[in-house]
Order: structure tokens, then C-alpha cells, then sequence
């Protein structure tokens, strides 16, 4: 392996004013197994020609726009790195604070708006807002023999000043965000303007006639790795007045508990699937539901654990929306949920192929 040290001079023309300036760049280059001095040498150039402007233009006080591309490129990665995260852990985080289940939805748009916002602030903001404290921090490092004016640039400059911005990557990928938003919510959005009922504790949250409603007992249990398995059935209250059978078909979670719990207490909360009889007159009415369920659950005891048995009781009420109203929203939901995240992360690479290419812009060479 070969390694050297490199001190050279960078020169950029200007992209506002045309004038020529140069500063001196260290670096190292290395060449591995068979590699030569000269190899080693070129690697060292490349770097520095990779490195973006380390200094406004002495001549205009402008910051060059490889330097505001690899700000923006840096800006956009991290916030996209950052919307993926939250996109992992906000829904279970949002029920786990215990928000509304017809308010996570909208609230995850919520969170996408403040990450497009973000992206806003990353895409327009430009050092060169500041000429003044540019000029002057140019004229320190020109005091300081670090910074030389080669040249100036023609008279008029190069025209009107380089927008610091690849225009119609920018639109598009904003586009792309702001398209992501009415899809995230899009299910919300659906139930709201057809007037569907909200039914708390259940999934989904708008359920009719002919659909599967998931209903949770109000009651949060704990458990070692949060195991749990049960039997349920469920009664409607107000059968004969909605002509209905008495008893509707219900299941739970039936996953055997095992032989090797993990050591380590989480909760869980109980919960029944119910099946909603498929007639349309149910349309509008309330279901008053009775929940029996009995379930067992690991808790430690000494180096072990043992199985705890306990019956749960919950009364309820389902309030019904058009036939198939459920099936529709969980597919809304799912549907927009992955349509929202796909325009999500197309918007943040488009801007961060917009930061790319302004970081390309402009001329520089290295002063061999």
C-alpha cells in the first residue's frame, strides 16, 4: 500500500460573477496492493476535486453551488433517514399514548407535513442571503494567504445570478410530498365525508353489515414476552330488536403459549373478532355487543412461570356504517398508507438528485 500527502491549489470559476479565485487543499491518497505513487497521487487529486468549495468568492461574496448542493444532499438524506424511522414507530407509538384510532391516521400526515416542511426549509435556504458577512469572511481568508483572487470575471458578471436550484427536480419532488399527504390520511378522509360512525377500541374503526371488526377489551394485561391465548364469545344485547341471531361468530388469539418464554414482562391487551351479520336494514343501527372472554397468560414465578387464568366481561356498542364499510377503509388504509410512503421517498430522492447536480455545477480544477 502506498500512501502520500497532497497539497494543491483548487481554482472555481464563479458562477455569479465569472471572476477566477483558488485556495490550497490537503489531502491524502492511497493505493492499495499493487498500487503506485502516481496511482496514489491521483486518488488524492480526485478527493479534492470531490471536495466542494471551501470559500465564498472573493470578488461577489458568493457561495458556490457544489458547496449549497452538498448542504441540501446532506439535509434531505438525514431527513429521509428520519421519515423512514418515523414511519416504522409513529402508528405504534400513536396507540400506544392511547390517541383515538380515527386520529392516527390524520396524525401521521400531520408528522409527513412537518418532514416536508423541513424539506422546504432545506431547498430554499441559500448562504448567499448574507453577501455581506460572505465578503467578509472572503477578505479574512485572503489576508490570510489562504484564499487568491486569480482573475476577475467579465464586466457585468456571467448576467443574472445561477439560481441555486435544479428547478424541475425541486417541483416534482415537493409535488411527490405534497401528493403523500391526502394519501396517508386517505382512508380518514373517505370516512369523514361519507359520514361513517367512529367505533373506539375496534379495527378498523368504521365497520357495517357483512364485515370483521377486531373489538379490544378496555383492559391492558401483562405478561411475560406478552403472551397470551384465549376462548370468546359474544352476545348482541339488542337482538330482537334488530331481528338478528343472538350469538355472532367470534375468534381470538389461539397461538400456544409454548414450552420457553422469554424472561421479560410486556403487555397486551385482549381482544375479539367479531363477524357482523351481512344484512343491509343493519345499516345505520347499533349493535349493543356482551364480550366474554377467558384467556391465559405466563407470569414469572421463582425461575419459571406459571399460566394465569382470567375471565374478562365487556360490554360495548357497535354503531354501523354502510355493507362492507370496514373492508373498503382497511383497504383505503393499507392502499394509501404505502401509496403515501412511496411518494414520500420519491420526493426525497428527487430533491436530493436536485442537491446532486447543483453540487456537480460550476467550474473547478485542481492546480497540478
Amino acid at each position: 500500500m502506498v500512501t502520500i500527502a497532497l497539497k494543491r491549489s483548487k481554482q472555481h470559476r464563479c458562477a455569479a460573477c465569472g471572476s477566477l479565485f483558488s485556495y490550497l487543499v490537503e489531502a491524502q491518497g492511497t493505493a492499495h496492493r499493487d498500487g503506485s505513487r502516481e496511482d496514489a497521487r491521483m486518488n488524492a487529486v480526485r478527493w479534492i476535486m470531490r471536495r466542494p468549495t471551501a470559500y465564498p468568492c472573493p470578488a461577489c461574496g458568493v457561495v458556490q453551488p457544489d458547496q449549497v448542493g452538498q448542504r441540501r444532499e446532506l439535509a434531505h438524506a438525514l431527513l429521509l433517514v428520519a421519515a423512514f424511522g418515523a414511519a416504522v414507530t409513529l402508528p405504534a407509538g400513536l396507540e400506544w399514548v392511547s390517541v383515538p384510532a380515527h386520529l392516527i391516521l390524520p396524525g401521521m400526515a400531520g408528522v409527513a407535513a412537518l418532514f416536508i416542511l423541513a424539506h422546504a426549509a432545506a431547498a430554499w435556504y441559500s448562504p448567499n442571503r448574507f453577501p455581506r458577512q460572505n465578503l467578509a469572511r472572503a477578505a479574512e481568508a485572503g489576508a490570510a494567504g489562504d484564499l487568491v483572487l486569480d482573475a476577475p470575471g467579465p464586466e457585468g458578471g456571467l448576467g443574472a445570478r445561477r439560481r441555486l436550484m435544479s428547478p424541475w427536480f425541486c417541483w416534482l419532488g415537493f409535488a411527490a410530498l405534497a401528493l403523500s399527504l391526502p394519501m396517508i390520511a386517505g382512508a380518514e378522509i373517505v370516512r369523514a365525508f361519507a359520514g361513517w360512525p367512529v367505533n373506539a377500541d375496534c379495527r378498523p374503526n368504521a365497520a357495517g353489515p357483512g364485515d370483521e371488526v377486531r373489538v379490544y377489551f378496555p383492559a391492558e394485561g401483562h405478561s411475560l414476552d406478552g403472551r397470551w391465548q384465549g376462548l370468546v364469545a359474544v352476545a348482541v344485547l339488542n337482538a330482537k330488536e334488530l331481528d338478528i341471531e343472538t350469538a355472532l361468530p367470534a375468534t381470538t388469539r389461539t397461538e400456544a403459549i409454548g414450552q420457553w418464554v422469554e424472561d421479560k414482562p410486556k403487555s397486551f391487551r385482549p381482544w375479539a373478532k367479531v363477524k357482523i351479520p351481512d344484512a343491509e336494514r343493519l345499516a345505520g343501527k347499533v349493535l349493543r355487543l356482551y364480550l366474554r372472554a377467558q384467556i391465559t397468560y405466563p407470569v414469572r414465578e421463582g425461575n419459571g412461570f406459571v399460566t394465569r387464568c382470567e375471565v374478562l366481561d365487556h360490554v360495548t356498542e357497535l354503531r354501523m356504517a354502510p355493507p362492507r364499510a370496514g373492508a373498503v377503509y382497511t383497504l383505503l388504509e393499507v392502499a394509501g398508507a404505502s401509496a403515501g410512503a412511496g411518494l414520500s421517498f420519491v420526493g426525497a430522492v428527487l430533491l436530493i438528485v436536485a442537491a446532486a447536480r447543483l453540487k456537480r455545477a460550476g467550474y473547478a480544477a485542481v492546480l497540478l
